[in-house]
């Protein structure tokens, strides 16, 4: 795990440009603290800058950036599968002088290129340079990001956001809708940005540049669809014993690849099903022990996982940490705006993950979790509670003016009624989607688009509508919401973290050989549960579904629900920025 920053430009480089360019890797040494280096070409225009935390291979011999025959290389995360690709290759490589990833990749662009893409396991943002080439790529998920910023000159490009903002002077949009959309949504969807002439590059794709007539090129592409879920026909059958063996000897497969390390690994447990499965599967079939880390913060505000976990992990036979962190220490809006690197998000995670990883990191350097469990498995409330409602909801509707009697005379009593009533029945164009999934596309304004979801919705047509639910949690929900509080919190304290269940091969394996609707009927992660069994008591699988969460009531204060309060705190945010 590391930081990248460059760029390529239409001009020869001066002074100037490769003093910005080490500027930048000052800015960015939180996230690669253990060495830095530069490699530049005056003439061609240039510039590579990288800091390392190092990880496999720690000895100087690995030191990016690295080159190979012409092909230079800077690259930002881990290649799981990079043991596999040596040796398939062996025959076609000369002879490695490392023993970690980055050469691997390396060698693999140079005689590949972009085919390079179809081999790798792995989470990545990286930069090749080749043949009077520049080409950048992301990871199949999204786990690394990587900014760029299309300027006059060229283009330039960073881990995070901040180097190119306030060294390239960026200025805020003035676009009314990528306002909105961040008011309504609590982040942007890549690749645009709040500020002009910054983008992000999105998950599975990547940027070829090349230069002509001195004016820089951009061509990006997408090298990996995520899949559409299907659903069969018929009824529903439980998952058979031997796809949930399959499916538990990929998860082990993947696990294993993530804690290939030369240096201290971790385990950030909750009490959540996710991170309890990798820990018992590292212990029972792996017969690894890994140190396991949970947050527990001084409030009775904050959730607290640390008793239930250091339960779990007291039976599996792990070691487990309790870090006890005060919440209220610079947890304010002008830090979150700095651990977001300016790139404005309103999950207040990040608090948690850089809590917990500034106190563990004085132990370990890298550590597991369960992100992305939710979306591969389909394990969120909203999902099932759909799945079990939704062809209801048009029969319940004429009885609308009886439930909202019910409701109010119960006082809200009744959870389940007081969701139908007040999230579904009173649902019109404008807000189905923006209060059952909270975070939408912004096309969803775009009245054909929310005429054409309101039919699907209220004909009862479940499959399309949970299958772009399903797609939009995946391609831009996680990427854009999810992952940033883990990769930047974490980074933050120069600690890496990795997700075994962020997996092509185990994605590809439940969306071609499950029937989805197994996956919500038989009860959420089902299939995870059942492995579970097999190592821990009943109790343990039966506890409600949290995470790290850090609660907005700390940061906005007035009397309002929770979601009033979230739209308070987005506009906020926008204030901090003089939007």
């Amino acid at each position: 795990m590391c930081a990248i920053f460059g760029f390529y430009l239409n001009r020869e480089l001066n002074i100037n440009d490769i003093n910005l360019g080490k500027k930048a890797l000052k800015m960015l040494e939180h996230r690669g603290p253990d060495d830095s280096g530069v490699w530049f070409n005056k003439k061609k225009g240039i510039f590579f800058g990288h800091n390392r935390l190092s990880i496999i291979d720690t000895s100087h011999l690995n030191k990016q950036p690295m080159s190979y025959n012409g092909t230079t290389l800077i690259f930002n995360g881990e290649i799981y599968n990079f043991k596999e690709i040596k040796k398939k290759f062996e025959n076609k490589f000369p002879k490695f002088k490392t023993l970690g990833d980055t050469e691997v990749l390396l060698k693999l662009f140079h005689f590949n290129e972009k085919k390079t893409l179809d081999h790798l396991d792995g989470m990545f943002a990286f930069a090749c340079f080749k043949n009077e080439k520049l080409f950048l790529a992301v990871d199949h998920f999204g786990e690394k990001p990587l900014y760029y910023a299309k300027m006059k000159d060229g283009i330039y490009f960073s881990s995070e956001a901040k180097p190119l903002i306030e060294l390239l002077k960026l200025s805020l949009t003035n676009n009314k809708k990528l306002k909105m959309e961040f008011t309504l949504f609590g982040y942007i969807n890549s690749p645009n940005t709040i500020y002009q002439n910054l983008f992000k590059l999105e998950p599975a794709h990547y940027i070829e540049c090349t230069t002509h007539d001195k004016k820089i090129r951009l061509n990006k592409k997408k090298y990996w669809a995520v899949k559409p879920r299907s659903f069969s026909s018929g009824a529903i059958q439980p998952i058979s014993k031997d796809k949930i063996e399959n499916i538990k000897e990929i998860l082990l497969t993947s696990i294993e690849s993530r804690m290939i390390s030369d240096v201290p690994i971790g385990l950030f447990m909750s009490s959540g099903i996710d991170s309890i499965l990798i820990a018992s599967l590292i212990k029972k079939e792996l017969n690894q022990n890994i140190d396991t880390y949970t947050v527990k913060f001084n409030s009775a505000k904050v959730h607290d996982e640390s008793t239930y976990a250091k339960r779990i992990a007291k039976h599996l036979g792990l070691n487990h940490t309790i870090i006890s962190s005060d919440y209220k220490k610079n947890y304010n809006l002008n830090n979150l705006l700095e651990l977001y690197s300016l790139d404005p998000n309103d999950n207040l995670t990040i608090f948690s993950i850089f809590a917990m990883s500034q106190l563990a990191r004085k132990n370990i350097k890298v550590a597991l979790c369960g992100m992305g469990s939710d979306e591969i498995f389909l394990g969120y409330n909203r999902y099932s509670f759909f799945y079990k409602y939704i062809n209801l909801i048009k029969k319940l509707r004429i009885f609308r003016p009886t439930i909202n009697l019910i409701d109010k005379l119960s006082k809200n009593k009744f959870k389940r009624i007081q969701t139908l009533n007040k999230n579904f029945l009173q649902v019109n164009k404008r807000n189905i989607y923006l209060n059952h999934l909270n975070r939408n596309q912004l096309q969803l304004y775009e009245e054909n688009l929310i005429t054409s979801i309101s039919s699907k919705y209220f004909s009862g047509n479940l499959n399309i509508f949970l299958k772009e639910m399903f797609d939009y949690d995946l391609k831009y929900t996680m990427p854009n919401s999810y992952i940033p509080p883990i990769d930047l919190g974490s980074m933050k304290a120069s600690l890496e973290v990795r997700s075994p269940f962020l997996n092509k091969n185990l994605y590809e394996y439940i969306v071609k050989n499950i029937d989805q609707r197994s996956l919500l009927k038989f009860g959420s992660k089902n299939i995870l549960k059942t492995i579970l069994k097999e190592y821990l008591p009943e109790k343990y699988l039966a506890l409600p579904k949290r995470g790290f969460v850090f609660p907005v009531s700390e940061l906005i204060k007035k009397k309002s629900t929770s979601s009033e309060k979230k739209i308070i705190l987005r506009k906020k945010i926008l204030e901090k920025l003089n939007i």
